[in-house]
Formats: C-alpha cells, structure tokens, sequence
C-alpha cells in the first residue's frame, strides 16, 4: 500500500473531545483516494484523533452569560 504523507494543524482553541447522552465532540481525518471511475477500486481510511485542552465550552458557545431571578 503507498503512503501520501500530509500535515494539518488544528487551531486552537478547541474544545476537548465529549460524549454523553445530548451532544458529542469529535475531531477525525478522513482521506478518500480516487484510484478511477470505478468506485469499488476507491480506498478511503478514518483516524480518530484525541484533543485534550482546559477550555471551558460555556465560555465559546454562550460568553457572558448571567442568570436573574
């Protein structure tokens, strides 16, 4: 199998990979070779990739949020 080396860099901040029963947080590559017009001969591979950082989600999505009563 040939090997067609890449890089990428993902720009922070990013929230940490998350999963639960509402919602989840995940980061993967994909790369899908097409080899012709025939699509059986197409060789496609997924990798997870882990992100571990302190960001605190409520701070990106909703900042400055405040709570009255």
């Amino acid at each position: 199998m040939s090997k067609y080396p890449f890089k990428f860099r993902l720009q922070p901040p990013l929230p940490e990979n998350y999963e639960d029963n509402l919602c989840c947080i995940e980061y993967f590559v994909e790369a899908r070779l097409k080899l012709d017009s025939n699509v059986r001969r197409d060789i496609a591979d997924r990798r997870d990739i882990t992100v571990s950082s302190p960001i605190d989600l409520n701070q990106i999505i909703l900042p400055d949020v405040t709570v009255s009563n």
